[in-house]
């Protein structure tokens, strides 16, 4: 089975209003990857959403679960994001879709985890430059943050649609059961202040030549 693994294009949000800006590129990000990696299966009903900070709407599934474990992984997120806050820096966030493989030990079975593809997000931290010195407009501020959003939200539709050899069959767990789409992970990979391309091309490398770990 290939693992996969796909870079977006950067998204910023203004340093001074960084918690909520975060949490809701992150809903608008993590939900339309979730929904549309699993719209196949048929399973997920669309319920229409609106950005808390652009105009912008995307669609989310329906259950609850799903909304409860990604608003838990955004919270986690911004918990670990408080402790480090530096100007320009680059949050990285995680998405993974994983199935659950049994694995027979000597004298035992043991479930772990298979991630088979993974979802790169970077969120610039950028602080406005002073409105009074009139040498930027926050209105255009506002227009090219919300339209970074708006191509990184078109990536992921181009990406689900033409890239999905590589997607298993669905097991039926009591998570998929209750999600109704492939069991996820959201986590928080760090900050810094490297480019996409080097970010891209470290990832790609990783996996191509994975670190030998149990359960990956």
């Amino acid at each position: 089975m290939n693992k996969k693994v796909h870079v977006l294009p950067d998204v910023e949000v203004d340093e001074a209003g960084r918690t909520r800006q975060t949490e809701a590129v992150l809903q608008a990000l993590l939900h339309t990857i979730i929904f549309n990696r699993s719209l196949h299966l048929n399973s997920l009903t669309p319920r229409d959403m609106d950005c808390d900070i652009f105009e912008i709407s995307y669609a989310q599934s329906d259950k609850k679960d799903v909304a409860q474990k990604v608003t838990e992984g955004i919270r986690d997120v911004l918990k670990k994001m408080s402790q480090k806050s530096d100007q320009g820096a680059c949050v990285r966030v995680c998405l993974s879709f994983y199935t659950p493989t049994e694995k027979p030990r000597l004298f035992w079975t043991t479930t772990e985890k298979y991630h088979w593809e993974k979802w790169m997000i970077r969120i610039r931290i950028v602080r406005s430059p002073d409105i009074d010195s009139k040498k930027i407009d926050a209105k255009k501020m506002h227009k090219r943050r919300q339209e970074l959003l708006r191509t990184s939200l078109a990536k992921i539709i181009s990406v689900v649609n033409d890239d999905r050899d590589h997607i298993p069959p669905l097991k039926l767990t009591e998570d998929t059961k209750r999600l109704g789409c492939f069991p996820f992970d959201i986590s928080f990979i760090g900050q810094d202040n490297t480019t996409w391309g080097s970010l891209k091309n470290a990832f790609i490398k990783t996996m191509e030549n994975p670190p030998k770990m149990d359960g990956f």
